[in-house]
């Protein structure tokens, strides 16, 4: 991942309408699924960047651990004192000590050359009836140079990662995508930057729309989709949500 990616997952992930809006999405999916069980014992958040969604898990479970790879993240989120344990190494080099009832990836897994090896060792750290909740980038032909700086290794779509999901032993309970509100805005950047070459290799996604108005309203509409979720699945969207649990 570009450095500069790290100081923005840091910096704006309390206020950058897209962070915020992932958040209140996938908490309200969580919810929803989880709304008959009691609070889960435990929960990895595996890639925790800035440590956004740290506050919302906390709400589902009694304890949250944190595996981030970066050291100067993983440190910071120590010092906020947020979570119970955080260890700063790779996924492929954690050894746990304990079965967890839950695992987290948010906008991680595209990241992990090798997906499915790293799915199949999240399954070995979740006790049975164990959890895995996961957000992916949607769509190769949204390719950009965003993926490039963020070091991403491909775009999913839902059939693809709900089948790698079954794969590697597990059920999955619910697969949507999400941004879609927004996806014809994206689509246009994305198309754009493409054909401009003074655009291609410009700054990230994360710069559009950071502050002032535009991140109020891109929040708005981004944060709608809870409504629409309640009554069912996206066709289509920038993102894809899946949770999925272990046989």
């Amino acid at each position: 991942m570009d450095s500069t990616l790290y100081d923005i997952h840091r910096n704006w992930h309390d206020t950058h309408w897209w962070f915020q809006g992932r958040k209140k999405i996938v908490g309200f999916l969580l919810a929803r699924a989880w709304r008959k069980r009691k609070k889960l014992k435990s929960i990895i958040d595996i890639g925790s960047g800035g440590g956004s969604m740290i506050a919302m898990l906390k709400k589902h479970a009694s304890e949250v651990d944190i595996l981030e790879p970066n050291n100067r993240l993983a440190y910071l989120i120590k010092k906020s004192g947020d979570s119970n344990n955080v260890y700063d190494v790779p996924l492929e080099l954690f050894r746990g000590t304990r079965e967890y009832s839950a695992a987290s990836l948010f906008d991680v897994l595209e990241h992990i050359q090798d997906d499915m090896k790293a799915l199949n060792k999240i399954h070995s750290m979740l006790e049975t009836g164990g959890f895995i909740a996961i957000t992916v980038p949607a769509y190769d032909f949204l390719w950009s140079s965003h993926d490039v700086k963020a070091g991403h290794f491909r775009r999913y779509t839902r059939s693809e990662i709900v089948k790698k999901l079954e794969a590697c032993g597990f059920s999955v309970k619910r697969a949507t995508y999400f941004n879609t509100i927004l996806f014809p805005v994206v689509w246009a950047v994305r198309v754009f930057r493409k054909k401009d070459a003074k655009f291609s290799g410009s700054k990230s996604d994360f710069s559009f729309g950071a502050t002032g108005a535009v991140n109020w309203l891109l929040g708005m509409m981004f944060s709608f989709e809870k409504i629409c979720l309640f009554f069912g699945n996206f066709p289509f969207g920038v993102s894809i949500f899946c949770l999925a649990e272990k046989k």
